[in-house]
């Protein structure tokens, strides 16, 4: 507080909020003619901090109280669809079933992570590895490994699994998803996929994959490209989605400066995924 006379003063107050996208922070100025106004106006900050208090505790309240709400939400209108020619989705939250069902659906409970297999990115994933994995035959898939990065719901490694890869192994940053993914695969009768924790910073499982799917955003594929690479066996394939196609020029340019040559892609509302064939 400063000011020329005890008539007057000028005053520089700063703040540092929690706004919920991090701390931010905050410079009020004014002006009195009185000294008194002035000290009666700093007075109410204090006022000003238990209200930013408790409008923070109030978010936190908001964020907690939607992610408990938002299963039983989201259940409401959810169906099944046709899923490529293949298969079946079924949106499914009481695994009533017969197993004669199986070859033909996916069952998925969504609630808790990523990937009802409707989003753009998913099918893409899907339609890539379909794609590569019709016309080798039957009893060669089942020798085939699949690393699912960002596995979510566990969809990808189900549907590889209805295609009989039998070794596959999914991974996920969120214990929620890891808890979800592991609940469907059980219910789908897949429980012999290996799933659980892990982030491309650090993960290292000390073997490469014949197929690895990559299922995540631009930022981190960017961030983890050669992380990602490295888990691809030599003669392998890479499938990438969760690609923005306006950004998809980044990835690609990231991929030639390594050398490395896109053998087909595809591109749904906004989205683009990228199969490639690493050099045996």
């Amino acid at each position: 507080m400063s000011g020329n006379s005890t008539d007057t003063a000028s005053i520089r107050i700063a703040l540092t909020l929690d706004t919920g996208r991090g701390m931010e922070s905050y410079h009020v100025y004014g002006e009195r003619h009185s000294t008194e106004d002035v000290l009666h106006l700093s007075g109410h900050f204090n006022e000003l901090e238990a209200l930013y208090d408790a409008v923070n505790e109030g978010a936190d309240f908001l964020e907690d109280f939607e992610e408990r709400l938002w299963p039983y939400i989201w259940m409401e209108g959810a169906d099944g669809y046709v899923l490529l020619d293949d298969f079946n989705v079924s949106v499914d939250f009481t695994h009533e079933r017969s197993i004669g069902d199986m070859a033909s659906y996916i069952y998925i409970d969504p609630r808790r992570a990523f990937g009802d297999g409707k989003h753009p990115t998913t099918v893409l994933c899907m339609k890539l590895l379909a794609g590569y994995l019709r016309p080798i035959p039957e009893e060669a898939r089942k020798g085939l490994s699949i690393m699912d990065v960002g596995t979510g719901t566990g969809i990808l490694s189900i549907f590889a699994a209805r295609y009989g890869v039998r070794d596959i192994r999914g991974i996920d940053i969120h214990d929620r998803a890891v808890a979800c993914a592991r609940e469907n695969m059980i219910a789908n009768g897949c429980g012999f996929i290996d799933v659980g924790l892990g982030d491309l910073a650090n993960f290292n499982p000390g073997r490469t994959y014949d197929i690895v799917l990559a299922n995540i955003i631009t930022d981190v594929i960017l961030a983890y490209l050669d992380r990602i690479l490295a888990l691809v066996a030599p003669g392998g394939a890479l499938i990438m989605s969760g690609i923005l196609t306006r950004r998809a020029h980044e990835v690609l340019e990231a991929l030639r400066h390594r050398g490395i040559r896109i053998a087909d892609d595809a591109e749904m509302d906004g989205w683009t995924g990228l199969f490639i064939r690493m050099d045996g």
